[in-house]
């Protein structure tokens, strides 16, 4: 039987995905790829709940947090970390964006 895992989202990543919402909906004027893209990231986002390590670590030479994860979902990148049987994620940020200073 696999492991399920809890997932909790910080309140930073609460607001990710809404500023996604309204950037997408409100000042590209596309409230249905908007809602499409957050349904999206938030199913990526449930499916962690089995088998969260098999997304890599972050590798990056100026990275200093430890043990975050990075799942790729269309332009998006989900960090996160595991603590014991919880799946806390930290942040949804395009993958675009200079990410290492946001963490």
């Amino acid at each position: 039987m696999v492991n399920k895992y809890e997932i909790q989202l910080t309140p930073i990543a609460k607001a990710d995905i809404k500023t996604i919402k309204e950037y997408m909906g409100i000042v590209l004027n596309e409230p249905d790829i908007a809602a499409k893209l957050v349904k999206t990231l938030k199913d990526a986002v449930s499916s962690l709940s089995q088998m969260p390590e098999r997304h890599p670590f972050v590798k990056d030479e100026f990275f200093t947090i430890s043990d975050v994860r990075k799942l790729i979902v269309k332009s998006y990148a989900i960090f996160y970390q595991i603590e014991k049987n919880v799946v806390i994620v930290l942040r949804i940020l395009h993958a675009k964006r200079n990410w290492q200073h946001l963490l």
